[in-house]
């Protein structure tokens, strides 16, 4: 109360001094002392229930739709969950992160300082930007050499729920149902055995899931899982509630897959609140825990990585790497990145080293990340695809997850927008929620074929940057996607039987005529859907999993033949359909 008054306007009057004074010592010191007397208001309760009130006031009056109404009481004297679970769940979840934005990052008192002219410059960190990169030392994790052909299974945004409960109500207003708390369903909306539509994945639904892969006669080569362990439930969450969903998902996975090797990646729900990512050492809480679950996997050196930024590379198998991406930290709706330089976790950085070093070895790479490239925000992506085409002699191919829909994008070639330079594939969910897909898996299948022998590039100083030294030259082999299976499972059916089976629903050359499935061929795919009705058709069909979908013609077809917003939108404008915002293609993200 009155002391934390009087520090207030002591700081003001400090700094008021500072200002007037010559003394550049005096200013510098002053300056810092008031930045640190308004920054420890931070360690009493009071700021984070200021916080905390006033977000949730506003959040209740500007709810879209009905004004405040969302939190006046109905004629029953309830609450919609929107005032109720929204404003004063997640509200509450992420006043915490807020005022350590502000204090920590904001309040920085060097950095204020500084930036006030009343402080020289702060001096550059000696921290490392990024993990140390050797690729040349790294021993294959799968096997030494690559086969001709092989299988890679893919898995994406599991979401598993473990409050799910049977015979609960489906309707109970919220965004996920199915709770305990929302009571017995009635006979057209009690949560079946193996799930809903309104609601995340069940366990029992992982569980016959992981039976399933168990014991399947198809064996992948290994298996990738691009990030979203917890469920949707974000008002109701707990770091340790979201911890514990990220170490069943890895459990099952090993059971599932037993001796298969698995690559994983990081999603947007991993992290409490959902979409907060600090960078190094504000989520060390995850990293290290993520590194204890995925030990069975990976080699200490992508352990390493993946303890300090949350992204790892490692080389699979031959000359063939996967570089796993933390695109979240790249995301627009983490608030980190208002306050933070772009690259704060050095991961791109890192990215450009691992792909500098992998083209002097003579090595290729696929990419993995839970968003895709278009999904990302608008500055980050552009420095990816940049990377991309200028090493598109190293990445052959991404796998992607997050909008639970099945799709792919591709890469234009910045020279000729008609020509693809690389395809990005995008997974479907397992869990159901939103009647978009679910139960469901994909196999891409790849051949590899032997090039000729190249000389290993080497630095002016005769070795590779990193420590890695120089070699003679290697035979490589050249890795492509052919093709790719999608299973599914139907929700309706296995609730029906009490038992789920999985299917292989499409080929994808098969299923849209191709002869192949390379990047020009999937661009000239996309492109065809804006005059050609059955294309259309089909990808609509397989986009929301056998689900109803529509989209306008020109929408999908430069949803698809793009990653890009500029991309897009010349590709609209060219289609002669610019009403067709990229905006429109942003909200066609389910999760």
């Amino acid at each position: 109360g009155e002391m934390k008054t009087t520090v207030v306007l002591a700081a003001v009057c400090l700094l008021a001094a500072a200002h007037t004074s010559r003394g550049e010592s005096f200013k510098c010191g002053a300056c810092q002392e008031v930045v640190k007397a308004i920054g420890s208001l931070a360690d009493s309760p009071v700021p984070l229930f200021a916080v905390d009130t006033l977000a949730v006031l506003i959040c209740e009056e500007k709810l879209p739709g009905q004004g405040g109404d969302h939190c006046r009481p109905g004629p029953d004297g309830s609450i919609s969950w929107q005032c109720k679970d929204m404003c004063r769940g997640v509200v509450h979840e992420h006043g915490r992160e807020v005022l350590y934005l502000i204090t920590e990052l904001a309040l920085n008192p060097p950095d204020v300082c500084a930036g006030l002219k009343m402080c020289p410059p702060v001096n550059a960190s000696t921290e490392p930007l990024y993990p140390a990169v050797n690729l040349a030392a790294q021993k294959p994790v799968v096997r030494a050499e690559l086969p001709d052909k092989f299988d890679v299974l893919h898995v994406s945004d599991i979401h598993l729920d473990p409050l799910y409960v049977q015979g609960t109500s489906t309707d109970c207003g919220e965004p996920v149902c199915c709770h305990r708390r929302d009571g017995p369903g009635s006979s057209n909306t009690s949560a079946g055995t193996f799930g809903s539509t309104a609601c995340d994945t069940p366990r029992v639904l992982l569980n016959a899931m992981m039976d399933h892969w168990a014991t399947m006669p198809q064996r992948p080569l290994f298996a990738v899982f691009t990030g979203d362990s917890p469920p949707h439930n974000i008002w109701d969450q707990s770091r340790e509630f979201n911890l514990d969903a990220s170490r069943e998902i890895a459990g099952a996975l090993k059971r599932g897959l037993g001796s298969v090797p698995m690559f994983p990646a990081i999603g947007n729900h991993e992290a409490f609140p959902v979409n907060q990512f600090g960078g190094p050492r504000h989520d060390a809480y995850l990293y290290e825990r993520l590194a204890e679950w995925w030990a069975d996997w990976l080699p200490a050196d992508a352990l390493e990585s993946l303890r300090f930024g949350g992204y790892y590379t490692a080389l699979v198998a031959g000359n063939l790497r996967v570089i796993a991406m933390h695109s979240t930290l790249w995301a627009s709706d983490d608030f980190f990145r208002l306050l933070k330089p772009t690259d704060f976790a050095g991961e791109f950085a890192w990215l450009e080293e691992v792909l500098r070093q992998s083209r002097a070895l003579g090595q290729q790479a696929f990419l993995i990340a839970h968003h895709p490239p278009s999904k990302v925000a608008h500055e980050p992506n552009q420095r990816l695809l940049a990377l991309i085409s200028e090493y598109r002699d190293v990445v052959v191919s991404g796998l992607f997850g997050h909008t639970h829909k099945d799709s792919f994008e591709t890469l234009q070639d910045p020279a000729d927008p008609s020509r693809a330079l690389r395809s990005f594939l995008v997974a479907p969910s397992i869990t159901p929620l939103g009647g978009v897909g679910g139960l469901a898996y994909r196999f891409v299948h790849w051949a590899s074929s032997e090039q000729e022998p190249q000389q290993q590039q080497q630095t002016a100083g005769g070795a590779l940057r990193g420590g890695a030294a120089a070699a003679a030259p290697v035979a490589v082999r050249s890795s492509r996607i052919v093709d790719w299976t999608q299973w599914r499972g139907d929700l309706d059916e296995a609730n029906a039987a009490g038992s789920v089976t999985f299917h292989a629903a499409y080929s994808a050359a098969e299923y849209y005529g191709l002869s192949e499935t390379s990047p020009q061929a999937l661009m000239d795919l996309a492109l065809s859907m804006a005059t050609n009705q059955t294309a259309l058709d089909l990808f609509l069909h397989a986009y929301q999993g056998g689900n109803p979908a529509s989209m306008p013609a020109e929408q999908a077809a430069c949803m698809l033949a793009t990653s890009s917003e500029e991309g897009y939108s010349n590709c609209t404008h060219s289609l002669g359909a610019p009403e067709l915002t990229w905006e429109a293609v942003l909200k066609e993200v389910a999760c």
